[in-house]
């Protein structure tokens, strides 16, 4: 795949997914393709938002607010002033973790990855319904840090019991390795149904469900395609990018505004 045919590739690829890494790439060329994917990526976003603006212009949906941000926002009411540990934990933590669980696993078959990204996808499961059951730390920076903890407990129980049946799994390999079509859009659908658990939706929000995802959409494609086409480790180098600039560029500008002030 040449450096410059990045957005024809993607196109191509997203027409037919299929399992086949990008040969003979160095890896300064492997970063250039994950900044042009980047750029698509936001392109992606401004078309994927256009439904959301327009209903919401015409007072048809409306505020969502997800997790983060109502943290992020407590945490500036009550001047806490480990708030930026608290965004780089979060920028660097959470692409290792959902990238180990929703893109890990897409590539041919492979046993122990399969294993690793569908406990993961089951431990946040469980833990997102069964969380208000358990012990939370009071302090924000601790909160976050437990939750990937308890993700982690979970999710090695869930991986033990899956490998002492990995016979039975190894069955699936074939079925697996011809469909990556499914196993990649499924990826994506499954990424954007977790991040519908952790935004905030009214009644009439729920109806509109399809389209308030759909920026989240953008992003599994995105990064689903970097990890088959590039590898694993640029699938994480995107998606730390990208919540970098979603999470700390808006703190940056407003520290840098201060100090003009």
């Amino acid at each position: 795949m040449k450096p410059t045919s990045t957005r024809r590739d993607l196109l191509t690829f997203l027409k037919k997914p299929h399992f086949e890494a990008a040969q003979d790439l160095a890896i300064k060329s492997k970063i250039v393709i994950v900044l042009k994917v980047l750029i698509l990526t936001y392109i992606g976003l401004v078309i994927a938002n256009v439904p959301f603006t327009l209903m919401k212009k015409l007072n048809l949906i409306g505020e969502v607010s997800s997790a983060v941000n109502l943290v992020l926002d407590a945490m500036t009411q009550q001047s806490i002033s480990f708030k930026p540990y608290f965004i780089f934990t979060s920028a660097l933590l959470v692409p290792l973790l959902e990238e180990t669980a929703f893109r890990l696993f897409l590539t041919r078959f492979k046993i122990n990855y399969f294993i690793v990204s569908v406990s993961l996808i089951t431990g946040i499961l469980i833990l997102h319904f069964t969380g208000a059951l358990l012990w939370r730390p009071e302090s924000y920076l601790l909160l976050s840090l437990s939750t990937y903890f308890y993700v982690l407990i979970i999710s090695g129980v869930i991986g033990t019991a899956l490998w002492l049946g990995r016979k039975q799994l190894e069955k699936t390999e074939k079925s697996w390795n011809n469909n990556p079509g499914l196993i990649f859009y499924s990826s994506a659908v499954f990424f954007a149904f977790f991040h519908f658990m952790s935004i905030n939706l009214n009644g009439t929000n729920l109806l509109l469900t399809p389209i308030i995802l759909l920026p989240f959409m953008v992003y599994g494609l995105a990064f689903g395609y970097i990890r088959i086409r590039l590898g694993f480790i640029y699938s994480i180098l995107l998606h730390f990018i990208i919540l970098g600039i979603r999470l700390g560029l808006p703190e940056l500008l407003k520290t840098l505004k201060t100090v003009t002030l």
